[in-house]
C-alpha cells in the first residue's frame, strides 16, 4: 500500500513540531538533536523541490512546544525555550518571528488545537520554568496542569478558559464536527510522583461553557485519529461516539502507536512503532500493510500533504537519540488487506479448544462462543508478532469479550504457551 521514498533531513529532530503550511509546505520547528540538545532549527519542506530548505531558526532552543497553523497562514509557537515558555507567530511569507504576550502560565508538553472561530484552545501540559529546573527524579514533581488557555489571533493575547477536571501532559486534542474538544489520554502524577497513563477523557462543549468528563477507557489513549463520520478512533482499541458521548471498544492496532492520518477513502493509517497498518471504519479493524520494521521507530511525525501522500519526519531508532530521517510515502488507495486464511481459522480454533478443554477459558455458549471468537484470534495470531504481544492482545480479547465467562491464564503463562503453540 505504501512506496516510501527517502527525503535528506539536515538535522535531527525528537520531540519537535511539524505544521502543514497554507501552501502546502510542512514547517519543521525544533526538538532534540543528534545529540539530545533542544535545538531552535527550522526547515520548511518544499513540496515543489521535495526538499528540506533552512528558513529563520527559532528564537530559542525548544521542545515539546506546539506549532499551529492560524486562518492567516501564519504559525502560532507555544512553548518556544525550554526554560522560557514564549509564544511567537511565525510568518512564512516573511520568514520572520513575532513575540506575542505568553500565555498566565507557560508551559510545554501542552496540548494546541485550533478552534472553529479561528482562535487556538491550548489545555494542560507542566509549567517551563519548573521542568527546566529540575533533574533526574525531581522532574516527577513537576505540577502537571489542569489549566487551559485560549489565544485570540485578533488580540494576539491569550484569555482564560474553563479547566480542565484531570490535569494531564502530552495527551490529545482534537476538534469534533460539532465545534466541541475531545481531550484524551496523556500523562499525570501517579503514586510517588511516578508518571501514570490516563485512562480518561473529557469534552468541552462548543460554547466553551466548561469541560466535562467522560466514562473511563479500558486503556490509555492518545494517538487519535477524527474519522469521516465524526466518530474518533484510538490506536489502542477504542472508538468514541460523539453524539452520545460514549467510547466502545473495538480491536487495537498490532504494531504500536504512532501518528494517524486520514484517508481520502475514509480509512486511517497509523505509521506506527513497527511499520503501517490501516484502520477499516466499517470492519473497525486494523490491518498491517507491508512488512514489518526490523527495529521500533517512535516520535516520527506523520502530514498529510494531498489526497495520496503524505511526509514522516524524524523520530527515535537509536533508544532515545533523534533521527535525520525523513520519507515522503505514496499512498495506494486502492490496496486491499488480504482475508484471513483458513491455515489461520483453524489454528485459532485448536487453541481455543485447547484453552476450553484444559479449564483456562470458561465461555457461556461453548458452541457459539466459540464460533464468535475464532475470527478475532486467528487475527491477532497472524498480525501480533512474538508470542508477548499475542498473549496481550489475546489476554485482554479473551477478559472482555461479551461471549468469555471467565478466562484463567496470566499474560505470563498464556505467553509461554504462546510460545510453544
Amino acid at each position: 500500500m505504501f512506496h516510501t521514498q527517502q527525503v535528506s533531513l539536515p538535522t535531527a529532530h525528537l520531540e519537535h513540531t511539524a505544521t502543514r503550511l497554507a501552501d502546502g509546505d510542512v514547517l519543521v520547528l525544533g526538538g532534540l538533536d543528534a545529540q539530545g540538545a533542544a535545538q531552535s532549527t527550522a526547515l520548511r519542506y518544499s513540496q515543489a523541490d521535495n526538499a528540506f530548505l533552512a528558513v529563520a531558526p527559532m528564537p530559542l532552543p525548544s521542545r515539546r512546544h506546539t506549532a499551529t497553523l492560524l486562518a492567516d497562514g501564519d504559525v502560532l509557537v507555544v512553548g518556544v525555550g525550554e526554560a522560557d515558555g514564549r509564544s511567537y507567530r511565525y510568518r512564512p511569507g516573511a520568514d520572520t518571528w513575532i513575540e506575542v504576550t505568553a500565555p498566565a502560565t507557560r508551559r510545554v508538553e501542552h496540548a494546541a488545537v485550533r478552534l472553529g472561530d479561528g482562535s487556538v484552545l491550548i489545555s494542560g501540559g507542566r509549567p517551563a520554568a519548573a521542568l527546566a529546573a529540575a533533574a533526574g527524579v525531581q522532574r516527577r514533581d513537576v505540577e502537571v496542569l489542569t489549566s487551559c488557555e485560549r489565544f485570540d489571533p485578533g488580540q494576539d493575547a491569550f484569555v482564560a478558559a474553563p479547566e480542565l477536571p484531570h490535569a494531564r501532559r502530552k495527551h490529545a486534542l482534537c476538534v469534533l464536527s460539532d465545534g466541541s474538544v475531545l481531550a484524551i489520554g496523556g500523562k499525570a502524577a501517579g503514586p510517588q510522583g511516578t508518571p501514570q497513563r490516563l485512562r480518561t477523557s473529557a469534552k468541552l462543549g462548543a460554547g466553551l461553557d466548561g469541560w466535562r468528563s467522560l466514562p473511563k477507557l479500558a486503556a490509555s489513549e492518545r494517538d487519535v485519529c477524527v474519522l469521516q463520520d465524526g466518530r474518533v478512533i484510538g490506536h489502542g482499541g477504542h472508538l468514541f461516539e460523539p453524539r452520545r458521548d460514549l467510547w466502545h471498544r473495538v480491536e487495537a492496532g498490532y504494531r504500536g502507536g504512532g501518528p494517524l492520518l486520514l484517508l481520502a477513502d475514509g480509512r486511517v493509517v497509523c505509521f506506527g512503532a513497527m511499520g503501517e497498518e490501516v484502520f477499516d471504519p466499517e470492519q473497525k479493524q486494523w490491518t498491517p500493510a507491508g512488512p514489518a520494521r526490523k527495529s521500533p521507530m517512535r516520535g516520527q511525525l506523520a502530514v498529510a500533504l494531498d489526497e495520496g501522500r503524505a511526509l514522516l519526519i524524524g523520530g527515535d531508532a537509536h533508544h532515545g537519540k533523534a533521527a535525520a530521517w525523513a520519507a515522503l510515502v505514496e499512498i495506494d488507495l486502492e490496496w486491499q488487506p488480504q482475508p484471513i486464511e483458513i491455515d489461520d481459522m483453524d489454528s485459532a480454533e485448536r487453541l481455543l479448544e485447547m484453552l476450553v478443554e484444559n479449564g483456562a477459558l470458561e465461555l457461556d455458549d461453548p458452541v457459539e462462543g466459540l464460533e464468535e471468537l475464532i475470527e478475532p484470534v486467528a487475527r491477532l495470531l497472524r498480525f501480533a508478532e512474538g508470542a508477548g504481544a499475542q498473549a496481550q492482545a489475546l489476554s485482554r480479547l479473551l477478559v472482555e469479550h461479551e461471549s468469555v465467562a471467565d478466562f484463567f491464564l496470566d499474560d505470563a503463562s498464556l505467553k509461554k504457551l504462546l510460545g510453544q503453540w
